[in-house]
């Protein structure tokens, strides 16, 4: 989304990878990074972490499926002005997601500042107004040292819609959205006039394919 977002969360890459490295994704079960983030964040200057290679930006980024085991499935913008991240721009993403803000604290359903981004994100982007959190399962970690994931490190999360719960984003940045099967996933994937962005990529083969 376009418009003011600073400052937004970051730490330090050597206390985020203190007592464990990786690459690619990494389960929940198998490491705690949620708790070293939320004790070690600080709140920088968007314009200055996204250049800072001794930071780490964790990003919420979470998979949306209805009872039908599809998947929430959109196309960023490509107009500028509607989405800032040129590394991201027109490419398709199974998973919302995005940074975490200061003022995400003021949600009053959050209890940290990861629950309230992941509760604004899902008003912008998915156009959901009332969210369960209990409803929210952490899936794990991704970690990219490369492109636009040298700044970044996410957050994997699932949410299950009710039956008949519409999404309509309400975020400009998300164009070309609705709900894909499995195999249209893969479709996706395989045909090249599709771009897709890289932590779909690796959420699709550590966590879709194996549903």
């Amino acid at each position: 989304m376009i418009g003011p977002e600073k400052p937004i969360m970051a730490l330090k890459r050597d206390i985020l990878f203190k007592d464990k490295y990786f690459e690619g994704f990494l389960p929940a079960s198998e490491f705690d990074f949620y708790s070293i983030i939320l004790a070690n964040a600080e709140f920088l200057d968007r314009d200055y972490v996204e250049t800072a290679q001794e930071y780490k930006q964790p990003v919420v980024y979470f998979l949306i499926t209805n009872p039908k085991g599809e998947y929430f499935v959109f196309r960023r913008a490509v107009d500028p002005t509607k989405y800032r991240e040129a590394r991201l721009r027109g490419k398709y993403s199974f998973a919302i997601g995005g940074h975490v803000r200061d003022k995400d604290i003021k949600h009053p359903k959050a209890r940290n500042h990861i629950e309230g981004a992941i509760l604004r994100e899902l008003h912008e982007e998915g156009g959901l107004e009332d969210v369960n959190l209990n409803n929210l399962q952490l899936l794990g970690y991704i970690n990219q040292d490369k492109g636009v994931g040298l700044y970044h490190f996410g957050l994997a999360f699932s949410l299950i819609v009710s039956e008949g719960q519409v999404l309509k984003p309400k975020d400009t940045s998300v164009t070309e959205y609705g709900f894909k099967s499995v195999e249209e996933l893969k479709k996706i994937l395989r045909d090249p006039s599709y771009e897709v962005e890289g932590w779909s990529k690796i959420l699709f083969e550590n966590v879709i394919k194996k549903l």
